[in-house]
């Protein structure tokens, strides 16, 4: 996925069945889950249970580029 400078997934943070990972290929993160807060830099990884409500914001100077797996996938 890439997110814009200010942008992010959504407006709220999001739940469904299965588990993702995120890895931040360029750019800065802050990933919400539940009430938590976690900053990512490039390189860095965060595999979630998506039964808790999650998102991921840009909060760098430029685009976010993170890819994103999921499994069950969704499509």
């Amino acid at each position: 996925m890439v997110i814009q400078v200010g942008d992010a997934s959504g407006t709220t943070g999001y739940a469904h069945y299965g588990e993702e990972s995120f890895y931040i290929e360029k750019g800065r993160a802050r990933f919400h889950y539940g009430e938590a807060r976690y900053e990512l830099e490039e390189g860095d990884t965060i595999t979630i249970s998506c039964l808790v409500p999650h998102r991921i914001e840009n909060i760098g100077g430029g685009e976010l580029i993170a890819i994103c797996a999921g499994s069950p996938p969704t499509f």
